[in-house]
């Protein structure tokens, strides 16, 4: 503990500075808010930390398309709870993720639903291109 709480104060001065001259920390879709195969300590206090750290650099914080299910550790439950009530903005992927967040006390009544920014995304919408009908397999990094 005496060695990761000197690391945890320099993690939360790099995330104050990171957000300096920044108007708004977005967080996007994946089923971030669920505590399957997480401890509360992992991603869900992260993301509390950097919504704190937006709040307290002035910035909006928006979570959009997010997805989320049943959290069973009553702490992962309060940090995801905290973190949406400092957002600006929220929506959820589907019906099911908005339920299980409102479940919580996150009171998401107001909040839309618009699908998974990256899996509902139409091909039919993408350009034509003169490579289109290459047999070569391409993995863009």
């Amino acid at each position: 503990m005496f060695i990761r709480l000197p690391q945890e104060i320099l993690h939360w001065i790099t995330a104050f500075r990171t957000l300096k001259d920044t108007t708004m920390l977005v967080m996007t879709g994946t089923g971030m808010l669920t505590d399957f195969g997480i401890t509360p300590l992992d991603l869900h206090y992260e993301i509390l930390k950097w919504s704190l750290a937006a709040k307290l650099r002035r910035c909006k914080v928006a979570f959009l398309s997010v997805g989320g299910s049943r959290l069973d550790h009553p702490l992962s439950r309060w940090l995801v709870k905290s973190a949406l009530s400092l957002a600006a903005y929220r929506s959820y992927r589907d019906r099911f993720s908005r339920e299980c967040l409102d479940s919580i006390g996150a009171n998401t009544s107001a909040d839309p639903i618009y699908p998974d920014l990256a899996f509902s995304f139409s091909r039919t919408k993408l350009p034509d291109s003169p490579h289109r009908n290459r047999t070569e397999r391409v993995i863009g990094v």
